[in-house]
């Protein structure tokens, strides 16, 4: 939150809770209000009437007290006179106690009603005081003290803001600190890791016919943000004498291809990538540089699907399974057409592969030659790395 908002904020909530705090308002208050200045609106004749009855009851002459204390005295001597009228002597006693509660409770009320029509001025200004507040925050006495409770919850949360946020800032820097010392470690193990896996991809790399320091792994260490503290990125010079440079930007779709050929090769075990495709991976090589690349992808088969499009029949001769894909007119149409290969078709194809249809004879003896030394490989105990 901005700090001009907080300000404006706060100011409101401690404006609303310190008004109706000062006001104090309860729960029925304005009943009670109206009920008092009705009273006041009244109290001259109510006055009137708590005198006039009070004044028959106790009154120095003629009041109920003085005719009730002369039958209580009558009353004692006939209980002298006629035992079984004791008893009325008591309850005569007993009222003449109840008259005097009376007219103390008749007194009491007349001071009270005579106070009220003088504070008159001073209710009615309560009241407006109350309905001004209500048309402010809420419309009962209820609602006025539920909304200074939430204003003053409100004006404390505000003002631990500060506090929170400093607290929040020290446990941001806390984390930061940590975070960049996981990042330095990491950054570390990274370098330690790319040297390692640099040097097995350019192993690979060189039996596909690439130079040696063909390829290499750059660690950057960088400031730390949200994607990290590494600037990891892949590096390749296919040719001798010029400088390495990022391959997603130099490499060839062959060059690629026979790249990630042999990154997978050495993350074969951990990648769990099912299925892995090829498509001019041949591009650029010849027979000589085939060869190993049909070894290193029937290898990389031993633990994903490898499928592979190729035009060269060294690659072809290693693999577990062969189609030929040949586009057809049909109707006036050009049709894909895949078929899978057995036995002697697969030598045919490889034979063509190899020569075309001219030197028949001579293709198929290497056709057999490259499918007998596939084989070989496939028997080879070496030949799963």
């Amino acid at each position: 939150m901005a700090p001009a908002e907080l300000e404006r904020r706060l100011e409101l909530a401690a404006h609303a809770a310190d008004e109706i705090d000062a006001l104090a308002p309860r729960e029925g208050e304005i009943d009670e209000l109206r009920g008092r200045l009705t009273l006041a609106g009244n109290a001259q004749r109510i006055v009137a009437l708590l005198a006039e009855a009070h004044d028959l009851l106790a009154s120095e002459n003629g009041s109920a007290h003085d005719s009730i204390a002369q039958a209580i005295h009558a009353a004692s001597e006939l209980a002298r006179l006629d035992p079984d009228t004791a008893g009325l002597a008591e309850r005569l006693a007993g009222a003449q106690a109840e008259l005097d509660d009376i007219a103390l409770d008749l007194r009491r009320r007349e001071e009270t009603v005579a106070d009220a029509a003088t504070d008159s001025a001073a209710l009615e200004e309560r009241l407006s005081a109350l309905f001004a507040l209500m048309r402010k925050y809420g419309d009962s006495e209820e609602a006025l003290i539920a909304y200074g409770e939430q204003a003053r919850a409100e004006v404390e949360r505000l003002r631990s803001l500060d506090e929170q946020r400093e607290l929040r800032t020290i446990e941001a820097q806390r984390l930061f600190d940590a975070a960049t010392v996981g990042a330095a470690e990491l950054t570390r193990v990274r370098r330690a890791a790319a040297d390692g896996m640099a040097g097995s991809v350019t192993e690979r790399l060189v039996e596909l016919g690439f130079p040696s320091g063909a390829f290499a792994v750059r660690v950057d260490a960088a400031e730390l943000d949200e994607s990290g503290a590494d600037r990891v990125e892949f590096v390749f010079a296919p040719n001798p004498g010029e400088p390495a440079r990022p391959l997603a930007r130099i490499a060839s779709g062959g060059e690629m291809s026979r790249v990630a050929l042999a990154l997978k090769t050495v993350l074969a075990r951990a990648d769990e990538t099912p299925t892995l495709i090829f498509d001019e991976v041949d591009a650029g090589i010849g027979g000589r540089s085939a060869d190993p690349v049909g070894k290193m992808l029937w290898r990389l088969a031993r633990d994903h699907q490898v499928v592979c499009v190729t035009h060269l029949p060294q690659i072809a001769a290693y693999a577990d399974n062969h189609l030929r894909i040949e586009k057809l007119e049909r109707d006036g149409r050009t049709v894909t057409q895949v078929e899978p290969l057995v036995d002697g078709q697969r030598r045919t194809e490889l034979a063509h592969m190899l020569g075309g249809t001219t030197g028949a004879d001579a293709a198929l003896g290497a056709a057999d030659a490259l499918l007998a030394a596939a084989q070989q490989v496939r028997s080879s105990s070496t030949a799963v790395a």
